[in-house]
This record gives structure tokens, C-alpha cells and sequence, in this order.
């Protein structure tokens, strides 16, 4: 047991002085190694310790020997996980800000995880400011993009507080953030050598959210066109108009928070699919769960093509796939501490008595009479 210790306690100072040399040269990578290790370590010691202050009265020297160690050890973790790292370049300090924000946080109370948020929003916000002043677009729009992400995401863990958000010091703190990110939308980027073709290269909201639907639906348009294929459906079409319509209600639903349907009336003959997840999550996880439905399909005539009975469990799939859509578009949003997929489809599938998932070849055709 004594060896043990001396082992523990060896290995946690050691992993702490890597860390401090990892930090210096702005090493993420053996940062991370060292916190794993340095975690690990400090698990250990709490568990000699308790194993040692139920051994009896032979055990009493050692078992304050292991609280010791359990505590440095701690100590040593906590040090760690507040360390900088110094010297690094920009693009690295962004990465660092999200993964302190990501460290545990499945372990962390609401509290905690606004609080880690809120500290990477101003992390995010003073490396916005410094890429503004130094012209430095790509990187303005890297830590706009992460800031937008993050005021997202409290959202989502406001919805896990007890008390009333309305109320008090979250409530401000979490306005402070949203200014952060209005305000980064505003800066302008300074001391540029060519202000005029510099502009340029920043793209209107209306470029950006066209950029962002376009992106979204090679994505999926590619994925929709595979499944198509191993069912016989002929290839869909990307149609801008169903895109965009599909984007803004997107945006609506971001807004609202809830996961509704469009109104059929105001859709025609089009057919949508909705979905909601993390907003870190991209197009192929976010359409993860209409594939998913396909372990539940079997061909034939709708609404008789679910092995559980029940149509609704495959819904979304077939209409992915139905022979007769030829046309799709998609759009993405972010609001209300989730992400909000929508993809509109036509003209629309799911039809009564239609056929689904059976290959044109396979069916057979109406016997001749004879003469």
C-alpha cells in the first residue's frame, strides 16, 4: 500500500510539472495528456484513501498520508485545468477557450455550465476584438461563429435551471453575452492596407445565409441521392426556392422553440421533414434520425411498410426515398439552445396505396390478355 502511495504521488507531481512546460509553449495536445493523467491520479488517491480509512487502526498513519496526497493531487488537477497556455497563436487560444468550455461539463451542475460559457464568451469576445484590430477577417468570423454558438447553447442549459431565469444574475449575465455577439456582428475590421477590397471579401447576411444553405444541402442532397439509389428512386434536384423557404422556416422554429410542422395549406403539393438537435451537431447528424428509421422499413404499398405497424416510425425515411419526389431543398438554423433542420420536399410522398422502396424493374406488369 505505502508503495502505491509513493507511486501516486510520485506520477501526480510529475504530470503536473509536464503540464506547466506543456502550457508554456502552448502545447494543447500534452496539456490535455497531462489533465487525463493528472485526473486519473487524483481518482486513485481518493480511492486509497478510502480504502485505507476503513483498514482499521494499523492503517491510521497511511490513511492520512493518502488524504494528503488525495488533496495535493486534487489541487495539482484543479491548477491544471485553470492554466493558460501562453505563446500561442490565435486559431490555437479559440480552440483552447472551447475545449475549457467542453472539460467535464457533462458532470458539471446548470450553474456550472453557464459559468464556464460565460467565461469562454469573454475569451471569445477579447480574441475578437484583437482580430479586428489587426484586420484579420478570418479569424473575426471564427470567433463570431463560436460566440453565436455559445450564446445557443445557454439557451439550452437555461431550460435545466430550477428557479426563474427571468430573475437576477443569470438573466445578466447570459444579456451580456447576446451584446457580445451584437456587438461582434457591428466591428469592423482596422489598420487595413486596403479598406475598400478588404470589405469586399466580408459577405452580406443575405451571402452568408446563402452560403450556409448551399453548404447544407450538398451535404445532404448527396446523402438523400445514396439512399435513393439502394431503393431504385431516381436522383432528386436541388431547387433554390424550396431552400430557402425551408431556411426561413428554420429560423422560425429556432425563434419559437417548438418543433411544429408548417401548415399543410400554405404548402401545396410540398412535403417537409423536421429535426432538432445540438448545435454543434452538422447536416448528416441532424438528418441522423429519419436514416435511423430505415431499420424499421420494409417495402411496399404505404402506409404498409413498418415492421412495427405503426407507419409514423418510418415516415420520415420514405419520404427520403418516395419514387415520385423529384426536387429538394434544405435549411438550418440555430435558436433556443438547439439546432432546427428543415428539408421540404416535392412534390410531397407518403401517399395511400403508393408504392415505396420497390424498384420499377421488380414490378411485374399487367398480364396480357389473349387475343
Amino acid at each position: 500500500m505505502e508503495q502505491q502511495l509513493e507511486f501516486v504521488s510520485g506520477q501526480t507531481d510529475a504530470w503536473s510539472k509536464y503540464h506547466q512546460k506543456a502550457a508554456k509553449i502552448c502545447d494543447l495536445e500534452g496539456m490535455k495528456k497531462a489533465e487525463r493523467n493528472l485526473k486519473g491520479y487524483a481518482d486513485d488517491a481518493r480511492t486509497l484513501a478510502k480504502r485505507l480509512k476503513g483498514a482499521g487502526e494499523f492503517a491510521v498513519g497511511n490513511a492520512d498520508l493518502a488524504r494528503q496526497i488525495a488533496d495535493r493531487a486534487a489541487r495539482n488537477y484543479a491548477a491544471a485545468k485553470a492554466r493558460p497556455p501562453e505563446n500561442c497563436p490565435k486559431e490555437a487560444q479559440i480552440e483552447n477557450a472551447i475545449n475549457v468550455n467542453q472539460q467535464d461539463s457533462t458532470q458539471d451542475t446548470p450553474e456550472q455550465q453557464i459559468a464556464r460559457l460565460i467565461w469562454t464568451a469573454s475569451q471569445l469576445d477579447t480574441l475578437h476584438r484583437s482580430a479586428a484590430k489587426e484586420c484579420n477577417i478570418a479569424l473575426m468570423q471564427a470567433t463570431l461563429a463560436q460566440l453565436t454558438a455559445i450564446d445557443s447553447q445557454l439557451g439550452k442549459v437555461r431550460q435545466q435551471l430550477d428557479f426563474d431565469f427571468d430573475i437576477g444574475a443569470p438573466r445578466d449575465a447570459a444579456l451580456r453575452v447576446t451584446i457580445k455577439v451584437d456587438d461582434a456582428q457591428l466591428r469592423l475590421p482596422e489598420n487595413c492596407p486596403k479598406t475598400n477590397q478588404l470589405q469586399q471579401q466580408l459577405p452580406s447576411e443575405p451571402e452568408q445565409q446563402q452560403q450556409q444553405v448551399d453548404e447544407v444541402g450538398s451535404v445532404i442532397l448527396k446523402e438523400h441521392n445514396k439512399l435513393r439509389a439502394n431503393f431504385g428512386s431516381p436522383a432528386l434536384q436541388w431547387d433554390p426556392a424550396l431552400a430557402q423557404g425551408a431556411f426561413a422556416y428554420a429560423q422560425q422554429l429556432a425563434r419559437t422553440g417548438q418543433r411544429v410542422h408548417a401548415p399543410r395549406e400554405g404548402l401545396g403539393i410540398v412535403r417537409e421533414n423536421l429535426s432538432e438537435g445540438r448545435v454543434s451537431w452538422g447536416p448528416i447528424q441532424m438528418s441522423g434520425n429519419w436514416v435511423k428509421e430505415q431499420r424499421y422499413f420494409r417495402p411496399g404499398a404505404y402506409p404498409d411498410v413498418s415492421t412495427t405497424g405503426s407507419w409514423e416510425d418510418v415516415s420520415h425515411f420514405t419520404q427520403i426515398i418516395w419514387p415520385a419526389t423529384i426536387s429538394l431543398g434544405c435549411g438550418m438554423a440555430d435558436g433556443s439552445g438547439h439546432r432546427w433542420l428543415v428539408c421540404r420536399y416535392s412534390p410531397g410522398g407518403n401517399k395511400d396505396g403508393k408504392l415505396v422502396g420497390v424498384p420499377a424493374q421488380s414490378i411485374p406488369a399487367d398480364p396480357k390478355r389473349p387475343n
